[in-house]
């Protein structure tokens, strides 16, 4: 059997990770394209007109995401948010429904029976997380006996770790700091942190703000290969975000058994379990939606540059979330520990590379 997996250089990392596993169990249709990393990516399309151009159009057009079209010799096509065109022997993956219309979610209720009727014709339907899974059963029931959920997944990073026992070090991590709550992080820390604790910041970052918090580490973003060289250092993990489907950074923080700080949204805890492997803070105004029977802070109601004209244009700082911060970087003190043992526990009980490799395999062979 020869399988398809849609990858493209801009790719996401879990997403080469998927085709580099798929690789060494099945027949899968090579590619011949450098992969590009995430922050490449991102500064590409802050500074592309042609991409800006794109997204505008997207915005704007009522479309579903047709872009696989059939390939010779394949028997099985596995794809990501993308329905394949005149092909009904695919498998598709969502990180949250609204990707099958660009994460437009007025197009998405415009074409909900267009979107069914090209739904009949997958084989499965998988989903990076419950959250996401719930949330597509929402509106499409009908499908849940061919819904699975494959968790993507990390190697044992925790093996590798190299920390300084002096001290406590934090680490942020988010291309879009504001976003992922990178100005209460700064804020919070600056009020409770002492002398032995440290925190790291990964991000594009302003010289004035710098300048105001100046006992941060400030880091210009890194290849993957290099944060996972810092990471080796780091003993809790801290990106309170406002909006996220999927954050493979946490992800990436359990496979070094980090305690974890975050925000409860979409799928976010199902890698951070509160009071457990670390904290789990309230979202300051998204309210919970019930999806299929499970409670979500849903915020993919919004596509990012959405959110972002609606919560961020201004320069918002949402201070019930710096209170909780405050609270969870101090607690953070005392339990750290115990979040990196439990870390490493709920990492071996849901995303191994051989919990996602057993499933995939079952997946694509059932």
């Amino acid at each position: 059997m020869k399988l398809f997996l849609n990858i493209k250089s801009s790719a996401r990392e879990r997403h080469w990770d998927t085709y580099k596993e798929a690789q060494k169990l099945f027949n899968v249709e090579k590619v011949n394209i450098q992969e590009q990393s995430s922050f490449k990516t991102y500064s590409k399309n802050q500074v592309s007109i042609m991409s800006k151009i794109k997204s505008k159009i997207l915005q704007n057009l009522d479309l579903i995401n047709y872009q696989i079209v059939p390939k010779k010799d394949v028997n099985l096509y596995y794809v990501w948010g993308s329905i394949p065109k005149n092909i009904d022997n695919y498998i598709i993956e969502f990180d949250n429904p609204y990707v099958m219309t660009y994460y437009k979610v007025s197009a998405f209720h415009n074409k909900t029976d267009v979107l069914r009727d090209e739904l009949k014709k997958s084989k499965k339907i998988t989903f990076l997380s419950n959250a996401a899974k719930n949330h597509f059963l929402h509106y499409f029931p009908e499908f849940e006996e061919k819904s699975f959920i494959n968790y993507p997944f990390m190697k044992r990073n925790y093996l590798n770790n190299k920390r300084d026992n002096k001290n406590i070090n934090f680490i942020f991590v988010g291309l879009d700091f504001e976003r992922k709550g990178g100005l209460e992080v700064l804020e919070a820390f600056s009020k409770v942190a002492d002398e032995n604790m440290v925190l790291n910041f990964v991000s594009y970052v302003k010289d004035e703000i710098k300048q105001k918090y100046k006992n941060v580490n400030f880091i210009r973003p890194l290849k993957r290969e290099k944060l996972f060289e810092l990471y080796k250092q780091m003993d809790v993990f801290i990106m309170p975000t406002l909006h996220e489907s999927f954050g493979v950074v946490f992800l990436e923080a359990l496979s070094f058994g980090m305690g974890i700080i975050g925000t409860d949204v979409y799928a976010t805890p199902e890698m951070i379990q509160n009071d457990f492997n670390g904290k789990l803070l309230h979202h300051p105004f998204i309210k919970p939606m019930v999806y299929n029977g499970l409670q979500v802070i849903d915020c993919t109601q919004k596509r990012i540059g959405e959110f972002n004209q609606n919560y961020r244009e201004n320069g918002e700082f949402y201070y019930s979330l710096y209170q909780e911060l405050k609270e969870a970087i101090l607690e953070a003190k005392d339990n750290y520990k115990i979040w990196q043992k439990n870390s490493i526990t709920l990492y071996e009980k849901k995303f191994s590379e051989e919990i996602w490799r057993d499933n995939f395999k079952r997946i694509i062979e059932k």
